[in-house]
């Protein structure tokens, strides 16, 4: 008699079937998949249309761990589930026309908190234990806008068309990346869009990644633009991202570049025969700002990840540095113009005028770049202002850059566009009053007078900014042509490393000159004596290194240089 009861027992034992409840008594779930316990009265955590007249075995706090692959069924809508008599979950899907099956470890029931503290009943199911699956960004009826954001959309796919014919079980949701930032693969319409693929194990892949991406950290979905076109996307995290060869050779390229700005602000900087004039601070003003978005640059395309904070921080130092440089070459052009309109110069002594003027320029150059990145961070980080506009600079959502080219072009290259156009009318205007001014000199001279040192000053100064504005100006205009005009990375691969060597030229055109040779090899010792050339006679003599003075040659020597600086 013994005997039978127990295995009466086993045998209820063994028919009883498993009910997990995912959170605590006192806890419901929360869109995050964690359990908070909450004061609002709870609702019925189990669906009514589950029967719990057999004999269940409840167990609370049971949520299974799905490792960022989990996925809600909604139990309002009793036709898409159904729990057997055995314990197991089998889902309907009305589009792949199949049923799955799932036992009862991979799922829970409970009440899930929404924004206005809103209860429904849900299950948590963690299919890809068994199953094998990949990530849609939004649910059925939606599809995803240029702003990842889902949208309602009565076009919208369900399956995605290169998986009709393999059995792959659907989640939804957005990636869930590391650093929270998640990127679209073409981020806007384009003829050739790059391609992608899943694997047999959901992963998907593609040839800019360095190898496939995991579903949690991914998803696909059909993404709609403004003029209404749309094309199957993928949005990942950015960290899956490879470094391509032609980004390591051009962050390799930026930090030579670097290296060549570094060395013309030092040569200027330990020799204090160069900056005697106020020229000469705009320069190293000019030359600071490339090495400032040149190294950044250089580093941005060396990382291989990037986080999204020190991607916005990338973004706005490149563009106020840049343009920065910019209005420097500017602030050159005007005040080389300055000096042959007439104009009045401020009050007071030499030193005086270029310290007036300096601040001047100075409010003038870094404020306006300021400026503009000030304007771009406003539209960036200003709930509601331009949220669909092209104008918005969407930093990170790409790359660490603009997203738009409308952005770039309000924001970077249309300012640049500018200052190019004004250096170039600068320069026209300073021409014609060289011209004016020689006429004017050639007669004083026939009369007698021979003062024209000033001016020869001010037109071996005007060579060299011209040089210095052939050297930006050209080729940043390819710059702004080959952004303009788009097609294949190949194309441009010439203007692109003539663009990044302007620090080169830039060190060449300023120190690599005989006069700044001379002074530089006048501060070597050499064996305790100290070489000075003549750069018209070309001889040369030495004295003892003690006992060096600045002797008549040695100021010959500098008031060459500073005519030719």
């Amino acid at each position: 008699m013994l005997q039978l009861a127990l295995f009466s027992l086993v045998i209820t034992m063994a028919t009883a079937i498993t009910i997990n409840k995912c959170c605590g008594a006192d806890e419901v779930l929360v869109p995050g998949f964690t359990c908070l316990k909450t004061t609002i009265q709870p609702t019925a955590w189990l669906p009514p249309d589950v029967n719990t007249s057999r004999n269940t075995n409840l167990q609370i706090g049971a949520k299974p761990q799905c490792q960022g692959r989990q996925h809600f069924v909604f139990t309002d809508d009793s036709e898409l589930f159904d729990v057997t008599e055995d314990g197991r979950l089998i889902l309907y899907d009305e589009y792949s026309e199949r049923n799955t099956s799932f036992r009862d470890s991979s799922f829970c029931f409970d009440n899930l908190l929404i924004p206005g503290r809103q209860l429904l009943n849900i299950i948590l199911l963690c299919p890809c234990t068994t199953e094998t699956c990949i990530r849609k960004c939004c649910l059925s009826g939606s599809s995803l806008d240029e702003h990842q954001r889902c949208r309602s959309d009565d076009e919208a796919i369900f399956q995605h068309p290169s998986v009709k014919d393999r059995e792959y079980f659907q989640l939804n949701g957005l990636p869930q990346c590391p650093d929270g930032t998640a990127y679209l693969l073409n981020s806007t319409p384009s003829k050739n869009p790059l391609q992608y693929w899943f694997l047999n194990d959901g992963r998907v892949d593609c040839e800019e990644f360095k190898e496939p991406i995991p579903v949690q950290e991914y998803c696909w979905d059909v993404t709609k633009v403004k003029n209404g076109s749309s094309s199957l996307n993928l949005l990942y995290c950015k960290r899956w991202e490879k470094r391509t060869d032609r980004r390591l050779f051009y962050g390799v390229m930026l930090l030579i570049d670097s290296t060549f700005l570094s060395a013309t602000l030092i040569v200027y900087a330990v020799l204090p025969e160069l900056r005697t004039g106020l020229h000469a601070r705009h320069l190293m003003a000019h030359t600071a700002s490339f090495l400032v978005a040149y190294l950044v640059l250089g580093i941005g395309q060396l990382l291989p990840e990037i986080a999204y904070v020190f991607c916005l921080q990338i973004a706005f130092i490149i563009q106020f540095a840049f343009l920065a440089a910019f209005f420097w070459l500017n602030v050159m052009c005007i005040d080389i113009a300055w000096a042959f309109s007439g104009l009045r110069p401020p009050q007071g002594s030499a030193l005086e005028r270029d310290h007036k003027k300096f601040i001047l320029y100075s409010v003038y150059a870094w404020g306006t770049a300021g400026l503009i990145s000030v304007i771009t961070a406003v539209v960036e980080f200003v709930p509601g202002l331009a949220d669909d506009s092209p104008f918005k600079p969407n930093f990170g959502r790409r790359s660490c850059w603009f997203e738009k080219p409308a952005a770039t072009l309000a924001y970077f290259y249309g300012p640049m566009a500018f200052l190019i156009l004004a250096n170039l009318i600068l320069f026209l205007y300073t021409a014609a009053r060289i011209i004016s001014v020689r006429r004017d000199t050639a007669i004083l001279n026939s009369a007698g007078n021979t003062s024209g040192s000033a001016t020869n000053k001010e037109k071996q100064r005007l060579v060299l900014y011209v040089k210095l504005f052939c050297l930006m100006g050209l080729t940043w205009i390819t710059e702004i042509i080959s952004w303009a005009v788009g097609g294949a990375d190949y194309y441009w691969y010439i203007t692109d490393v003539v663009n990044m060597l302007r620090a080169v030229f830039i060190f060449v055109i300023f120190c690599c000159k005989r006069s700044v040779l001379n002074l530089l090899r006048a501060r070597l010792p050499c064996s305790g004596v100290k070489r000075i050339m003549h750069s018209k006679s070309g001889t040369s003599f030495s004295v003892p290194t003690s006992s060096l003075k600045l002797t008549t040659s040695f100021k010959m020597s500098t008031r060459r240089l500073s005519q030719e600086t």
